[in-house]
């Protein structure tokens, strides 16, 4: 998606949403990112008609929580909340309120994965911190580059899609 073009120009889509909820993994073992329902093409606008900013709260990025412009990096900081959480097994920046939420993703202190589960490899620790640089010049440029640092971080620790198939066939 954050390569689409539309006749011939890029058009790059921003998920803006990118949550445990929309990351699925098929019968076949592929990772699948699901539910584009509020995502935006580059150059729309990132609130409603009513100014209230639309995503999955605890896992926007700071200038999503701003009502600022979006690119790609967006949604790199938002998978980099979801990689997070899945190594800690905590949510990162979920509050008891928006208000709460969004200081979190604002202004809280996030403590490397490591810190909080010893048994995370040091170099996909680093990986996740990148991905959530709360300025959008400092993460990964792109998925395709954070995919590659994370299959560098960890190479012997990735399950092939027919890896994950079998897992998913016996879990369901």
């Amino acid at each position: 998606a954050h390569h689409f073009t539309l006749h011939g120009e890029p058009s790059p889509v921003i998920h803006r949403a990118v949550s445990p909820n929309n990351v699925m993994v098929t019968y076949g073992g592929q990772v699948k990112v699901i539910d584009f329902g509020v995502a935006k093409a580059k150059g729309s606008l990132s609130r409603t008609s009513t100014g209230a900013i639309k995503g999955s709260h605890g896992y926007m990025s700071p200038e999503q929580a701003r009502g600022a412009p979006l690119d790609p990096r967006s949604d790199i900081f938002s998978a980099g909340v979801v990689l997070h959480e899945l190594l800690t097994g905590r949510p990162l920046f979920l509050r008891d309120s928006e208000l709460l939420t969004f200081r979190g993703i604002l202004r809280d202190e996030i403590r490397p994965p490591i810190s909080q589960n010893p048994g995370v490899p040091r170099a996909l620790s680093d990986v996740v911190m990148r991905a959530l640089e709360r300025s959008p010049s400092a993460r990964f440029s792109t998925a395709a580059e954070m995919a590659m640092a994370i299959e560098a971080a960890i190479p012997a620790l990735l399950y092939r899609a027919q890896q994950a198939a079998e897992v998913m066939g016996e879990l369901v």
